[in-house]
């Protein structure tokens, strides 16, 4: 019988698969030989923040797996952090008197300090006299004093 020699391993590039964002393993196998394989383990994974979330646009964390075998180089992966959302703060509203404007309540994202939505003008009531006196809750005026006018706008 004529001796063969051995033909080595000739092995694949090492390919990864990942276990969500906790580990990851390495594995290879030999072309001459499908059923040589290996497979390593992650020494480590480290997690960069690449991108921060904010209210309005999504993030980006990489996690970078180690390995102790110098077949296994370093892989990382990417994932997507979703954006935040605003944190909506109502800040108050001011009640319209019978001579002021009044506004609605302004919402802002206590974050960002987007204005989500802006309060909107609300008219003067305007005065209601009734025997003389303005019948609307907290007016003291009275007809044909000085400084005030009789503003009806219903």
């Amino acid at each position: 019988y004529a001796e063969i020699p051995a033909t080595g391993h000739n092995w694949s590039a090492a390919s990864y698969t990942w276990n969500g964002t906790e580990s990851c393993i390495a594995s290879r196998v030999c072309l001459n030989d499908n059923s040589h394989k290996q497979t390593a383990n992650s020494v480590s994974v480290t997690k960069t923040v690449t991108k921060e979330a904010t209210c309005t646009e999504a993030g980006e964390d990489k996690y970078t797996a180690t390995f102790a075998e110098d077949w296994a180089p370093d892989v990382s992966q990417v994932k997507v952090v979703p954006a935040l959302g605003h944190d909506e703060i109502a800040h108050a509203a001011k009640a319209a008197t019978c001579t002021e404007a009044g506004k609605e309540a302004t919402v802002k994202c206590s974050v960002c300090d987007e204005v989500i939505r802006d309060g909107a003008e609300i008219k003067a009531t305007g005065h209601n006299f009734v025997n003389g006196k303005c019948t609307n809750e907290g007016c003291t005026a009275t007809e044909g004093t000085t400084n005030e006018t009789t503003i009806d706008f219903k």
